[in-house]
This record gives structure tokens, C-alpha cells and sequence, in this order.
């Protein structure tokens, strides 16, 4: 579905085999094991994803991938975070797994803007905030 290409002669790593998928991107690798014990979250509104668990993938352009996902009927969210300037696309996986697929060029300017329109606080202030730091 993503494109890419899928390594065949994968080695048996113990219990996923054969079920384990591994796609390549380049120099990047992506694995995919079955975790049937996972609890499936799957989301009408797919922008929750921006802060709900996934994966994200850098790409020059999602165009082509809109296209695949429109091709296959795969609903999908286009730039939630269009406000501040971040071009991204969310999508879910059969197992409900986010997939986040962003032009990293536009990743500066958004964060730029968050942080004019947030505030400059890192990680620790934040987990502050929330009681959750140490």
C-alpha cells in the first residue's frame, strides 16, 4: 500500500515469522510484527492522530500518496495543522496504528509559529505541568 519495496529473504526471528513484513526506503528500513494482543484504536476523526500514536515518515511530496490512499478508499487527513504552516497527512493502518506522512521543509516554519503562538517550553516543563516529571 505505501510504495515501497519488501524485503523477501527476511531470516526466521523466532514467533512473528512468517508474518513478519519488512519494507525498505532507501536506507530506512520498516518492520511490521503482528501484535494480536494490542488493544485497535481506530479513529473517526483522524486528526487526533497529531497527538494520538504514529509513525512519521518524511516525504518530498504526498501527493502521490493522497492518491493511493483515494485509489484504495482509505480515509486520511489532509494538513490539521495548516494554521501553522505543517503539511502532513494522517492515516491509520489495518491494525489501527497511526501513519503520519510530513514535508519536513515545512516542519521549521510550523515550529517556528508554535512557539510564537505557544510559547518556548521544552519537554520538561511540560511534563511538569501535567505532575508527570521526576
Amino acid at each position: 500500500m505505501l510504495g515501497l519495496p519488501e524485503y523477501e529473504d527476511i531470516p526466521p526471528f523466532g514467533g512473528s515469522y512468517p508474518y513478519f513484513r519488512w519494507f525498505m526506503a532507501g536506507p530506512t528500513q520498516l518492520h511490521l510484527l503482528p501484535q494480536e494482543y494490542l488493544e485497535r484504536a481506530y479513529y473517526k476523526d483522524l486528526s487526533l492522530l497529531t497527538y494520538k500514536r504514529h509513525i512519521a515518515m518524511a516525504v518530498e511530496d504526498y501527493e502521490p500518496c493522497r492518491r493511493r490512499l483515494e485509489e484504495h478508499g482509505i480515509p486520511y487527513c489532509q494538513d490539521p495543522n495548516s494554521a501553522i504552516g505543517l503539511k502532513q497527512l494522517f492515516c491509520q493502518d489495518p491494525d489501527g496504528n497511526g501513519l503520519e506522512f510530513m514535508i519536513p521543509e515545512s516542519f521549521e516554519e510550523a515550529t517556528r509559529k508554535a512557539f510564537e503562538q505557544y510559547g518556548k517550553r521544552g519537554r520538561n516543563s511540560q511534563l511538569k505541568e501535567l505532575g508527570a516529571a521526576e
